[in-house]
């Protein structure tokens, strides 16, 4: 994926990919963390973790905004 606020290209594993495509339409975390927990074999606790670590860099780098 490629930003183009920073022009940095991001590389995405498959979570991160899914994370990606639900995030087409504005989404809360609890939702993204169902959605995930929905598909992928994973723990809630790490689940939420994981997405939450995954907003934060989407975040830091401006690639997402919240509204």
């Amino acid at each position: 994926m490629m930003s183009l606020s920073t022009n940095a290209f991001h590389g995405l594993n498959v979570v991160g990919a899914t994370i990606w495509a639900f995030l087409a339409k504005p989404a809360s975390v609890e939702a993204i963390v169902a959605h995930i927990l929905d598909r992928f074999e994973v723990s809630e606790q790490e689940c939420q973790r994981d997405v939450l670590s995954f907003v934060e860099e989407m975040l830091d780098r401006t690639t997402i905004l919240i509204n």
